[in-house]
């Protein structure tokens, strides 16, 4: 059973510091209640508190870390379902896709370049967040390690056949990187992968229902660091299932899709 503002409230120090964001403890109570505060934001928390609200305030969506470092990003998180309610938690990274079969010296070329790109956007200035190694050749275990020699981006490993993927993680796992995809024919394979390495794993489904039963599969492996792929690919689609999994997740508060979205 979820626990009630004043069940969160009595385990807070009580002090109504406002370091949390919020003039009093008993409104932060309420926030965590609702699932719109994390409990990591109360810096005052004792550990006997913590231990005794573990999962009951946590976030409808999982803040899920890819890379290390500086330059690691947060994804995930998100605790309302509209962005005038609350503004992002984690706003969504920028990658750019790297093909592996590209010659070595052009492939170093754009990964260096994507590092240090800069871009304005109304007076605000963007960079990018991720680089992701489509291996289109089977050439991914070698991109992998000259990414892991000059980037300084976290990375995104793209390959269906956990062979592969094995051989690229051995190169650069020690950056965290995602890997991307776990799916219905390769599960237990990249799965294990996932908890080998400590890496986080996105999971792909044809729709949601499969989407669905992969990432109750994963929980039931403890993996806890994923990243949901419903599969769409046109435009409208992508829209309709993102929303659709945001909404599970935040308002239904149905686990296995609260996750953040590729």
């Amino acid at each position: 059973m979820a626990l009630t503002a004043m069940d969160i409230y009595k385990q807070l120090p009580k002090t109504n510091c406002g370091d949390c964001g919020v003039p009093t403890c008993l409104a932060f109570a309420m926030k965590l209640a609702q699932g719109q505060a994390s409990l990591d934001e109360c810096p005052h928390v004792t550990e006997d508190a913590a231990a005794a609200l573990a999962g009951s305030s946590a976030p409808p969506m999982k803040t899920v870390t890819i890379g290390t470092g500086e330059h690691a990003l947060d994804i995930g998180g998100q605790t309302v379902l509209f962005r005038h309610e609350e503004t992002f938690r984690n706003p969504c990274g920028i990658a750019i896709q790297v093909n592996t079969s590209l010659p070595e010296e052009e492939m170093r070329e754009r990964i260096e370049t994507a590092c240090n790109i800069k871009f304005d956007r109304v007076g605000m200035i963007f960079g990018l967040d991720l680089i992701a190694l489509n291996d289109d050749e089977g050439s991914l275990p070698e991109a992998a390690k000259i990414a892991a020699e000059i980037s300084t981006l976290p990375l995104v490993l793209m390959s269906d056949d956990p062979t592969t993927m094995r051989e690229a993680l051995e190169a650069c796992s020690e950056g965290r990187p995602l890997i991307y995809a776990a799916n219905a024919d390769n599960f237990d394979e990249m799965a294990a992968l996932a908890k080998e390495f400590d890496c986080p794993l996105a999971i792909r489904g044809q729709n949601l229902d499969e989407l669905y039963e992969l990432s109750e599969k994963a929980g039931e492996a403890g993996l806890e660091d994923l990243v949901l792929d419903s599969g769409a690919r046109e435009p409208n689609a992508v829209l309709q299932s993102q929303t659709i999994i945001q909404r599970a997740a935040i308002n239904e508060k149905i686990k296995p899709m609260g996750f953040p979205l590729n």
